[in-house]
């Protein structure tokens, strides 16, 4: 396995302090719709915690999306309709 050069491990920090920017900037606004949909703070929570989860494993594929203004309620929308 091969080390991470500098600019990798820039990139990375870098990739992961605007994923917690964006964290900060929607977790409120994601927890209060998500609550509006299944009227159990818990579950409202489990499920925010799954947005976020989704969000950081695809993030090549939202930021490709965010262009066509997704807006941070798509993947709530993905996650509620499975």
């Amino acid at each position: 396995m091969r080390e991470l050069g500098e600019q990798e491990v820039r990139l990375e920090q870098t990739a992961e302090a605007a994923f917690d920017m964006l964290i900060r900037q929607y977790v409120n606004k994601v927890l209060r719709l998500v609550y509006l949909i299944v009227k159990d703070r818990n579950l409202a929570e489990d499920i925010t915690q799954d947005v976020f989860m989704k969000a950081y494993q695809n993030i090549g594929s939202f930021r490709k999306e965010s262009r066509g203004g997704g807006g941070p309620s798509h993947p709530i929308r993905s996650l509620h309709s499975r």
